[in-house]
Formats: C-alpha cells, structure tokens, sequence
C-alpha cells in the first residue's frame, strides 16, 4: 500500500512513522525550554541604588580684615603722636579726605535712593576714587558644596573706615584750634559734639566682588552704595534687629539735642530700605513715656520696644542684657549700639562678647564708644580712666577681624 518502513540502524532495527513522531515531538520541547531559558536570560547582580549628585549649596562668609596703610601708619606711630594727636591730626591730608570721603558716601546720597533687601547690586558701577585707598577692607568669600567638596566660587571687598587719630570725627569740635578745617556738606549734616561723620556703615560702603579668581582689582568695577551679595545671603524670615544700649529719647539725648542716636540710625537704615522688625531702645535714665513714644515714626512703632530700666550684664537675672543679645538669630542682620558712658556693664559686657565667638559673630555691624584717657576728650570723659587710645586700636582691630563691622561712636 501507501506506507514504507523507516530503515534506523541496521537493518534489523526497524521503526515505525509512529514511534519516530514521539521523537520528534521530545526535540521539540526540548527546544523550547531553551528558548523559554533564552529569553528568562542569566542571573544578574542585585540592583545597586545609586545615589542622585547632591545640588550645589553656595554661601558668603567673611574672610579677613586688611587695614589700610593710613591705618597702620597711625598703630605704628601712636606712642609718638598721641601727646601731640590734634596737631599732627590737622597736618594730615589723608585725615581731612577720609571725613570728605565718608561724608560725601553717606549724607550726599540723594534721599530718592532706596535699596532693596531682596535685591543686590542696585548701584551703578563706578570707577574707584583715589581717596577709598586710605579705606580699610573687610574682604568676603563665596564658597559651594558640590558632591561633597568646598570650592570658592567668588571673591568680594567692601571698605571700612580705617582707624586714625583719636577714633572720632577730626573736624568735630573736641580738637579747638586744632581741628581739622571742613567743608559745606559737613557743616550741614554733622551735629557739633556729635559728629559722625567718620563712620562709613553697611549700605554707604563701597564693594566690589568677581567671579573670576583671583579678584583683580583692576579689572572689577566699583558700587558706591547698596547691598552686597554677602549682605543678602540670610535665610527666609530672617529679621532686621536694631539693639540702642543708652538710647535716650528717640529724637535727642536727654543732656542734648545732638546726641541723638535712634533717629540717626532709623534715618541711615530705615528710611534707606532695610526696615527694623526688632527696635531694642534701652535707657537707664528715666524718661517720660508719653514724650519718648511721641517721637517714635508710625512705621517703627509696631516694632519699637523701650527698657526704660537699669540691665544688668552676666548673672543670669531677668534684666541680663545678655538675654537680649541671645534673643538674636544667627541669620538676622543685627546692629548693636553701645554707649552708656562707662555704666558698671559697659566693659564687661564688651568682655563677654570676646570671650564668646558665637556671641559676637551674631553683630552684623557694631558701634562702641569706647570711654579711656586721652586727651582731647578728658574735658567729656574726665581723666584718669582705666585704658588708652591704642587699647581702642587694639579692641577695634580685634572685634574687625572677627568680621564685624565695628566702628567708634561719638
């Protein structure tokens, strides 16, 4: 018929068409098992997370403080020149352009001026005037973390006054016949006694920075006022705290219209832009309240607070002055005034701040009148105190390297 016979082997070992289909068919499953093993593929190694690059996180801080010749001509030479101060004074060019400088900086502004905390930089570039060379320097670095390693991203400078003379005003009134000659601008804006026209403050000081290393002067331009970037590198929320230890009357001291502090520093910050959220007015004299608060602007008010009461400094009493200073934050911008005519707390609370780094780096900008025996003041200050003007030099100088700006108050 129609079927045959399938020859495998010899010819004795015959297998039918049936028996070869089994065959045929185990082949096949065969070859899908390997197919179906294929395609599973081979054991692989356990899955590694890997870890997304860390974001770049970048801050200002300060770097170190560069005093300027002029300055370190008067600490080289303050033993020879102290007796005879006012007069080498009055010789001085440099003396009469560093007041000139700062004057023109700060009171020549136009009030229209503003700045903003939440923008830097607003300031034109300008190039630099020869008289900022006798200006100290408070220099400032940019640094980043990125994938765990610091690296500095930018460099920036912003002057300070340097510290001459007697650590006032040279044309205010304290060196008579001596003093150093002013000009119109002066004579406008400076009360007599009470000149401040020798403190070059945050907002008036010129400042330069670069992204390209190492700053070259040369190359960078210059902005007269405003703020700097290291200025605005504080956290959401922070505050702008003013603390007056010896403030009197908001509009005038108590033994003199001239003395007036609150409303000189409400003028140079606040009306500027950098609006107070914390006003600490602290007199130990006492005053009247209804006169005290009448003098207050309307936009202070709600943050204004007068201590009308004697502080104490250090023994952890209710009236501690170092529970106000705690109060402040380490990313709010922080003015401190000090000047209670040598109070008992006066040197030890300025002694508890350089004992304590983290105290005083909380000082953004710091103004001290620091009360010893030098001669043009002895008629003010009396004679015989404890201390002398190169003890001034010396603790101005140390708190600046600190990187607080830190300026004599009148």
């Amino acid at each position: 018929g129609c079927g045959y016979t399938l020859v495998v082997g010899s010819g004795r070992n015959m297998t039918s068409l049936r028996d070869w289909t089994y065959v045929l068919a185990a082949v096949c499953v065969a070859i899908l098992f390997c197919l179906f093993y294929l395609a599973l593929g081979t054991p692989t190694e356990p899955l590694v997370e890997v870890e997304e690059p860390e974001a770049t996180s970048c801050a200002w801080r300060f770097d170190r403080y560069e005093a300027s010749a002029y300055e370190i001509s008067w600490k080289e030479n303050l033993s020879i020149w102290e007796p005879d101060l006012c007069r080498v004074l009055q010789t001085q060019k440099e003396a009469r352009d560093v007041v000139t400088r700062i004057v023109e900086l700060t009171y020549g502004l136009p009030e229209s001026v503003r700045w903003d905390e939440e923008i830097p930089d607003t300031a034109p570039f300008t190039s630099k005037d020869p008289r900022d060379g006798l200006m100290s320097r408070m220099h400032y670095v940019e640094e980043c973390w990125t994938m765990g390693e610091l690296s500095v991203k930018s460099r920036g400078i912003q002057l300070i006054e340097p510290l001459f003379g007697m650590l006032r005003d040279p044309m205010d009134k304290y060196c008579g016949a001596y003093k150093v000659p002013s000009f119109p601008m002066w004579q406008r804006s400076q009360p007599t006694g009470q000149s401040k026209g020798h403190i070059l403050m945050y907002g008036y000081a010129p400042y330069i920075y670069s992204h390209s290393l190492p700053l070259d002067e040369s190359k960078a331009e210059w902005r007269s006022y405003g703020l700097a970037p290291w200025q605005l590198s504080r956290k959401q929320g922070a505050q702008n705290v003013l603390v007056d230890l010896g403030s009197s009357y908001f509009r005038a001291w108590t033994k003199g219209p001239a003395a007036v502090s609150g409303q000189f520093l409400y003028d140079r910050y606040q009306s500027r832009g950098t609006k107070f959220t914390r006003f600490f007015a602290v007199e130990a004299e006492v005053l009247n309240a209804e006169k005290a608060w009448s003098q207050i602007p309307a936009d202070l008010v709600p943050y204004y607070t007068l201590l009308n009461a004697k502080l104490t400094c250090g023994d952890d009493s209710n009236l501690d002055v170092l529970h106000i200073l705690r109060s402040i934050r380490k990313d709010d911008f922080f003015v401190f005034k000090l000047d209670i005519d040598s109070a008992p707390i006066e040197a030890p609370l300025v002694q508890a701040l350089l004992a304590d780094d983290d105290l005083l780096q909380l000082i953004d900008e710091f103004m001290y009148e620091h009360h010893v025996d030098v001669a043009p003041m002895r008629n003010d200050w009396g004679r015989n105190l404890p201390g002398k003007i190169n003890d001034s030099y010396h603790l101005f100088t140390t708190i600046r390297q600190k990187g607080v700006r830190t300026h004599s108050w009148p």
